[in-house]
Formats: C-alpha cells, sequence, structure tokens
C-alpha cells in the first residue's frame, strides 16, 4: 500500500503538468490588424447616439470618420498618421476646425 500512493501522486502531477502545457501551446494568436477597412460602428456618449462610418486607410496614413449624430447633423473628421485631424461639416453652417493629437492613426 505505502508503495501505491507515491505513483499516484507522480501519476498526478505529470497529468497536471501536461496539461499545463497543452494549455500553453493552443493559447490564441491574435489576427493582425488590416491596413485598410471600412467598419459602421455605433457610440454611445452618455445617452447621446451616434453612427460612425469609418474608413480605415494605414497604407496611405490616414483615417476618414462620417460621424451621424441621432439627431443632429453630420460631421466629417479626418485623420492623418502625422496627429493631424480637420473636423468639417457640409451643411449650412459649412463649419471648419482642425487638431493636433500627439499621436496618429493606430496600426498593431
Amino acid at each position: 500500500m505505502a508503495f501505491r500512493r507515491p505513483l499516484i501522486v507522480i501519476v498526478i502531477f505529470i497529468y497536471i503538468t501536461a496539461g499545463v502545457k497543452i494549455a500553453a501551446a493552443d493559447e490564441p494568436v491574435p489576427t493582425p490588424w488590416p491596413h485598410q477597412f471600412h467598419a459602421l460602428m455605433f457610440m454611445n456618449y452618455s445617452g447621446d447616439l451616434s453612427m460612425i462610418d469609418l474608413w480605415y486607410d494605414w497604407t496611405n496614413g490616414r483615417n476618414f470618420n462620417i460621424i451621424q449624430e441621432q439627431l443632429g447633423g453630420i460631421t466629417y473628421d479626418l485623420e492623418w498618421n502625422n496627429g493631424t485631424s480637420f473636423f468639417y461639416t457640409l451643411d449650412e453652417s459649412k463649419s471648419c476646425r482642425s487638431g493636433q493629437l500627439e499621436v496618429g492613426i493606430f496600426c498593431s
């Protein structure tokens, strides 16, 4: 009987160790971020719903957002890889402003 106990402990140890190695080998690998894509997003800013038509273009260093407010107008947001952004409207107000962010558009 004394011989079986250490054998069972060794078998359990090997089983647990093998399971850990298998789990580590099966870790998922994230899909690379595409260099160009189009997405339609819905954003909720504390109850203010917006639909954003996003055109991402890392190849040409730009990102274009068409932002439709739920009960408002459309704002266009053109972002460049150097951190420069232009926000403008094409309605009767024809507003335009620029901004400089510390980072450009995202790429993985």
